[in-house]
């Protein structure tokens, strides 16, 4: 279900726009996926592990939403996972709506999920923007699902942590690990564990943004094809959003 929601989301958004233009400029496939990729990052789909950080550190530590909220404004902190450009309270991103149902109804308990939801009433009583969205929603249900699927114990799934900051290292780790994520997911399918290795190397590299990347890549992988199938010419960016001189030249 994460895969299908995040496959794609139209041509507008940094990655799939970076993946039409390397296209449209004669690159390979691997060249223009790879370009959609490295736009991932704090604003665009990469705040998975640093939501999950957040929002699951606040519930352990006993702390109700508006506490957490507060707190975060104190130390002029963003809350990752909340907000989004486009959707809003009046135009819901349904993957979220798709998600948390599905979360509600099969998982049994959503204690990260509630406590975030907490936080978006919260903040969307500021601005009708600041949403639980797609990052965030995966983030907190993903934790709740390692932590009561019973393929792994709470040290365990606690060790979605350690990876609190997007950077090279993690980035490069998330493109590594497509592999291993397949075989995590698989283990919850099944019910079974993994092997303490597996385990700890999945989280290191950035196991939820890697839930992302996953995804995504398959949406930029259908931009590029739909470029050179419709034959399009070398991309250039309209002069009138770029250009700052006015008046006749």
């Amino acid at each position: 279900m994460v895969l299908m929601v995040t496959a794609d989301h139209g041509p507008a958004v940094s990655g799939a726009h970076n993946t039409i233009v390397a296209a449209r400029a004669g690159k390979d496939l691997v060249s223009s996926l790879v370009s959609g990729l490295l736009t991932i990052g704090p604003r665009f789909g990469g705040a998975l592990d640093d939501a999950a950080r957040m929002m699951s550190g606040a519930v352990d530590k006993g702390m109700d939403p508006l506490t957490f909220t507060k707190e975060m404004r104190k130390e002029n902190k963003l809350i990752m996972g909340i907000g989004h450009r486009i959707k809003s309270l009046d135009n819901p991103d349904m993957r979220v709506v798709i998600i948390k149902d599905f979360a509600q109804k099969h998982f049994p308990s959503n204690a990260c999920l509630d406590f975030a939801l907490g936080v978006e009433q919260i903040t969307t009583s500021k601005r009708a923007n600041l949403i639980l969205n797609v990052d965030g929603c995966i983030a907190v249900c993903f934790v709740d699902l390692m932590r009561t699927c019973g393929a792994f114990t709470r040290e365990e799934a606690d060790e979605v942590r350690p990876c609190l900051e997007p950077s090279l290292r993690c980035r490069a780790g998330l493109l590594r690990c497509r592999a291993e994520l397949l075989r995590i997911l698989w283990a919850v399918a099944r019910d079974s564990p993994l092997s303490t290795p597996t385990r700890t190397q999945l989280i290191e590299n950035g196991c939820l943004n890697g839930l992302f990347v996953l995804g995504r890549s398959i949406g930029f992988i259908g931009h590029y094809l739909d470029q050179k199938r419709l034959k399009q010419p070398l991309y250039r960016h309209p002069w009138d959003d770029i250009s700052y001189i006015t008046g006749e030249m």
